[in-house]
């Protein structure tokens, strides 16, 4: 199952009723899995790797190439503040299977190679509550 939670701004969702629902889900992701990343743990590929990556931070310890640009320590994957005019920058690592409920808006999707996605595409887009089990 897929489940995407959109940057939780009006610049990106408008002015969605759910906006504080989809600000939660993110912070509740943010906290338990993103801000503990440290980002001198990641860096981008080289040149000949930048493209098939889609240019995104990935872990050292993914690569079997050296590295174009290791993260500066003070960039952070979390999301940024409405209106602070950071940017989160895009990155990629795996992560400890964690039980928990999530409650969205279902949304078939087309079949586009997304990891995990069921058999019947359908999505939850987006997520609106994230509940540890």
């Amino acid at each position: 199952m897929v489940g995407e939670i959109p940057t939780p701004t009006t610049q990106f969702v408008g002015d969605s009723p759910w906006i504080n629902n989809i600000r939660q889900a993110r912070q509740q992701i943010d906290d338990k899995f993103v801000k503990h990343l440290s980002p001198a743990a990641f860096a981008l590929a080289p040149p000949e790797f930048a493209a098939p990556m889609n240019d995104k931070y990935v872990p050292h310890g993914a690569m079997t190439f050296q590295p174009r640009v290791t993260a500066d320590p003070a960039l952070s994957f979390v999301t940024p503040p409405e209106g602070s005019g950071l940017i989160q920058p895009l990155f990629q690592t795996a992560l400890t299977p964690t039980l928990a409920r999530i409650t969205g808006v279902g949304f078939f999707d087309r079949a586009h190679g997304a990891t995990g996605a069921a058999p019947n595409v359908i999505e939850l887009h987006p997520v609106l509550k994230v509940e540890w089990l």
